[in-house]
């Protein structure tokens, strides 16, 4: 088998486990529209809050696919947007939604992407992503179970 496709079987794999990790979190039957657009627009808001440094080793960790979600349109020369509630936060991801989900807990589904990024980076990364936000947005994440 061709070595692209055998990578893009195992970006599709990865993603896939990022899905099914999400709805673990989340605690809801799988819809991967959902799991799909919560994921994708919490990565961005968090990329969008984070330094150019930060950024770019959260994106180092993250599967190929899911790292072209996470520098789809990224303006690194931006800087960081600065966030000083996690309602802000919150409310960044809903807005960055390219579809609306109105069966669903938006604080939870935001939350449970959350955590599924923090279960599948390093626990280094996690906590140098925590301490880059502000006090009040980082409080929100340090709630959230760990690993």
């Amino acid at each position: 088998m061709d070595k692209a496709v055998k990578f893009f079987q195992k970006s599709e794999q990865k993603m896939y486990e990022w899905l099914h990790t999400y709805f673990e979190q989340l605690d809801e039957e799988e819809d991967y529209e959902l799991g799909l657009a919560y994921l994708r627009s919490t990565l961005q808001v968090l990329r969008d809050r984070l330094g150019q440094n930060e950024a770019i080793q959260l994106g180092d960790q993250l599967p190929a696919m899911w790292r072209g979600l996470y520098y789809e349109n990224w303006s690194p020369m931006q800087g960081p947007i600065k966030t000083r509630s996690g309602q802000a936060f919150l409310d960044a991801v809903e807005q960055k939604l390219t579809m609306k989900f109105p069966y669903i807990d938006h604080q939870q589904a935001t939350c449970a992407a959350m955590q599924t990024i923090f279960v599948k980076i390093s626990e280094g990364e996690m906590q140098q992503v925590i301490s880059n936000l502000h006090t009040r947005v980082r409080d929100i994440f340090e709630a959230l179970p760990h690993r």
